[in-house]
């Protein structure tokens, strides 16, 4: 492939026109981590006997690996509505990972008992009439039932949820400023897109050796070094906030052996 005599420019021609490369080694190196922890979470799951959280986090992999490699297969002007549609449940899947089960960052609490109960408007008062059981309905109404049990009641349940809880940050954290959660929590959002624009490659090449582009993003220029730049730093904020709540944790726990251990000595 190369001589002794060959410049850096013929090598470089040599690399990008490689179809091995391009087709089987950068697909491989893409897929094979997130393969390795689908995997590692399984094994997992079946050392400690607990499906929940490990199958749910081997999920989260296995979905990401599925949506990269059909992106890595498919030219980018040929994937659907469903690819993009796959694309953004699996990140807000991601996402919901991240905040709820790494970092237990948000919490389900109770509003007041005042704020639990706001007072009715008329609209209120005339639409009460929706929620009644439907026990109480005719019982020739073969349409009213199933629209009252499975889209009403329902709808009605998630509004009394919404209006007698709110979402809140955890009590217990190690830095006193709320929005420096709240803004990583923004940043994380936003770019978490990225871990996985990060996995396919710029381009594959047809079995006629035609350049085919997977990924507009041209990750030789200043875009790519950006974008690189934004992902470290999300990494970074991520680790932040799962080693402040380790630290959390193992505090706790000290604390709950420190009896112990003083009537010991």
């Amino acid at each position: 492939m190369f001589s002794s005599t060959s410049s850096l420019d013929e090598a470089g021609d040599v690399v990008r026109h490689s179809w091995v490369l391009h087709n089987f080694a950068l697909p491989a190196c893409a897929v094979l981590p997130l393969w390795w922890k689908f995997l590692q979470t399984l094994r997992q799951a079946k050392d400690s006997g607990r499906h929940w959280p490990h199958l749910g986090n081997s999920f989260k992999y296995l979905t990401a690996a599925l949506v990269i490699f059909y992106a890595m297969a498919h030219p980018e002007g040929r994937r659907g509505k469903v690819w993009i549609a796959s694309f953004l449940v699996t990140m807000m899947y991601q996402v919901w990972w991240d905040v709820v089960m790494d970092w237990e960052l948000l919490v389900v609490v109770p509003r007041s008992a005042q704020a639990s109960q706001p007072p009715l408007s008329e609209d209120a008062r005339w639409c009460r009439c929706c929620w009644t059981p439907v026990t109480s309905l005719p019982g020739s109404s073969f349409v009213l039932i199933p629209i009252h049990r499975y889209i009403l009641q329902p709808c009605h349940r998630l509004y009394t949820f919404l209006a007698s809880n709110k979402t809140t940050l955890r009590p217990k954290r190690l830095y006193a400023r709320d929005a420096f959660y709240w803004r990583v929590l923004a940043y994380n959002v936003c770019f978490r897109f990225i871990w996985m624009l990060s996995f396919i490659p710029a381009y594959h090449f047809s079995h006629t050796g035609q350049e085919v582009p997977t990924l507009s993003i041209d990750f030789r220029t200043y875009v790519g070094a950006v974008i690189s730049v934004a992902e470290l730093i999300r990494r970074c904020l991520w680790c932040v906030i799962k080693v402040e709540l380790e630290t959390i944790k193992v505090t706790d726990t000290e604390r709950e052996y420190e009896p112990l251990l003083v009537g010991q000595e």
